[in-house]
């Protein structure tokens, strides 16, 4: 069973990886250029497999090639590329990039001057792990993200067009004292907001806790009976302890891990304090077929049921990172191709 429930929490993480398609995308990029400006853009490519592959990136600029590097696909890594001044031609550029056999492509504007303005960014703590982002005066030069970290650390980007951008962002927060800041375009803006300290019990606690409510359940509640029913009976009443008081947890509103901790410490005490009496009739007989074929096939089949579905139950549905999502990644990406989906959006 143990076995079971472990290699459970890990089955979506077994899919397999596909060396030749490392995922690319644009971070950032220039949307309009003046006359002897460089147009630059930042593509981040991102790669789930060790194996080192070395494959060539490049950019094409209305047909002609205009950078090439030979890069590891191994690693995940973030290219910042800067067009050289004088390739695009005035007016509309596509601006392609391909890495490997990916391809992505952004719109350039070669326009005679550019006219730079400084944003000015705010940000507000909304509550309930939730910032209140306002950004006003953009130039709308540069496709470029906003950036919100919590205590220095990445926690999203969120992308906008026009000239302003209001939104409510969620936010990951660690318990005690955060430092939430927003960056955009080099102009940056804080906050700060406080998650309160959860309660936290040590696993094996836990697990001791569980193991002893389901001894006494099976020992002592069905004492008198044969070895393979108080093993039955004791898991059918364990899992439906467990459902009870999450159930009536949830309808009180006090549903919390401390409350449900609590709970199940109540019940194994009072469970350990009404039958013990039967402390000394409780015996662990040897276990054989016979024991097996006299039980209760509903027993057994109720038993078959919880179980397989508490422990293996991660194994045959579908998860984020399952099989069935690579499938249908490569069969959108097989249409795109035999479709030729137009480089001009």
């Amino acid at each position: 069973m143990v076995l079971a429930w472990t290699s459970s929490l890990f089955w979506g993480s077994f899919v397999g990886q596909d060396t030749y398609y490392p995922e690319i995308f644009l971070l950032e990029y220039d949307m309009e250029t003046g006359l002897g400006e460089e147009n630059c853009f930042l593509s981040e490519i991102r790669s789930g497999f060790g194996t080192k592959t070395m494959m060539s990136y490049y950019a094409i600029v209305n047909g002609t090639e205009v950078f090439r590097k030979e890069i590891d696909f191994s690693q995940n890594q973030q290219i910042g590329v800067c067009i050289p001044v004088g390739t695009l031609a005035p007016g509309e550029n596509v601006v392609d990039i391909y890495a490997g056999r990916q391809h992505i492509f952004y719109h350039a504007e070669l326009v005679g001057k550019t006219e730079e303005k400084v944003p000015v960014v705010s940000i507000e703590n909304a509550g309930d792990g939730r910032v209140k982002i306002h950004i006003e005066n953009n130039d709308e030069l540069k496709f470029a993200p906003v950036e919100i970290s919590v205590n220095g650390k990445l926690d999203h980007r969120a992308y906008f067009s026009g000239e302003s951008f209001e939104s409510e962002e969620k936010v990951s927060l660690q318990e005690g004292s955060n430092e939430i800041s927003v960056e955009f375009k080099g102009v940056t803006a804080s906050t700060s907001a406080e998650k309160p300290v959860g309660f936290a019990i040590n696993p094996f606690v836990g697990i001791a806790i569980m193991a002893i409510l389901l001894s006494l359940i099976m020992f002592l509640v069905f004492a008198s009976h044969p070895l393979i029913e108080k093993i039955g009976y004791g898991i059918l009443s364990f899992f439906t302890l467990l459902m009870i008081v999450f159930f009536l947890l949830d309808v009180a509103g006090i549903l919390s891990a401390q409350n449900f901790v609590l709970a199940i410490l109540l019940i194994t005490t009072e469970i350990a304090f009404l039958f013990r009496k039967k402390l000394k009739e409780a015996t662990v007989e040897k276990f054989s077929l016979a024991q097996v074929k006299k039980a209760s096939p509903l027993l057994l089949l109720l038993v078959l049921v919880i179980v397989f579905s508490s422990f293996c139950f991660n194994m045959f549905t579908t998860t984020y990172y399952s099989d069935w999502t690579v499938f249908y990644e490569r069969q959108s990406n097989t249409i795109a191709e035999q479709e030729i989906v137009p480089v001009i959006d």
